[in-house]
């Protein structure tokens, strides 16, 4: 699938941000990388979700693309995809980093500046065009209708992702189109969030004291990847929580301990 069209399904169809990390690589890494991958065209590995995952497999093609750094190495049991970027960083083949907002974020973005009426209007226009021609609407200042039309032009695309595209829809995103031709709103300046590798690591030690009618116990336990919502919130969604791989223990006063010992697939909300 070309680059393009990776990006259009994820940023679009999925509605997640992206981050593009550019490679530092020469001419020649890069070369000796493509010849490997060439190679390796006919082979198809199992893929292993907590470990020899994609973003596993990228680790070894650096190391043939830059020999003498070693990046596998680091993930003898788990490769979390945020955990390599960070190895990738330290390993000092990062040049630079770009961040691409998912439609979600752009319209939020737009949205921001209006107010309550504004967005009234946004809401109206993604299911009217007709009323681009208002009187009330044409009555409002020229750069508050640029915002506007540019935020329910935004609205209309983000509620027809993964929708068939109908004539009624195809019309009204022309209509908005020529609109926001007619009057550009200024560029989009999206906030850019922190780095998913800036966040907390990603296995987490717990340690837990407390008493059970007349018990007191001790919990330890620890979490191979884990993100709860009292963490900290940089580098991860806001509303997002995942957890995976965990494995608790737990012993009293009255008793030698008990163990609870499971592997269980990655949860999120």
């Amino acid at each position: 699938m070309p680059y393009r069209d990776k990006l259009k399904e994820y940023s679009r169809l999925e509605n997640r941000d992206l981050w593009e990390y550019r490679l530092n690589l020469t001419a020649e890494e890069t070369g000796r990388m493509v010849e490997h991958v060439w190679e390796l065209r006919q082979v198809r590995f199992d893929y292993f979700f907590f470990d020899e995952n994609c973003s596993y497999r990228l680790l070894e093609l650096l190391e043939i693309a830059r020999p003498g750094i070693e990046l596998t190495e680091q993930f003898p049991l788990t490769a979390i995809p945020t955990d390599t970027v960070r190895a990738i960083k330290d390993a000092g083949l990062v040049e630079q980093i770009d961040y691409r907002p998912s439609r979600e974020k752009e319209l939020m973005a737009r949205a921001a500046p209006l107010d309550g009426d504004e967005q009234d209007w946004v809401l109206r226009l993604a299911e009217d065009e007709g009323l681009l021609d208002d009187p009330a609407f044409r009555a409002l200042p020229a750069p508050r209708r640029a915002l506007i039309q540019d935020a329910a032009f935004r609205l209309e695309r983000y509620r027809s992702t993964g929708e068939e595209r109908s004539g009624a829809r195809a019309q009204r995103s022309f209509q908005l189109l020529r609109a926001i031709n007619q009057n550009p709103p200024p560029p989009l300046q999206a906030e850019r969030p922190a780095l998913p590798e800036e966040g907390h690591e990603s296995r987490t030690w717990q340690l837990g004291v407390g008493s059970r009618e007349d018990r007191a116990y001790a919990e330890y336990g620890l979490r191979m990847a884990y993100h709860d919502l009292n963490d900290n919130l940089a580098g991860f969604p806001s509303v997002r929580r995942s957890k995976s791989s965990s494995s608790s223990c737990a012993s009293t006063s009255r008793t030698t301990g008990s163990c609870n010992n499971w592997t269980s697939p990655p949860s999120a909300r």
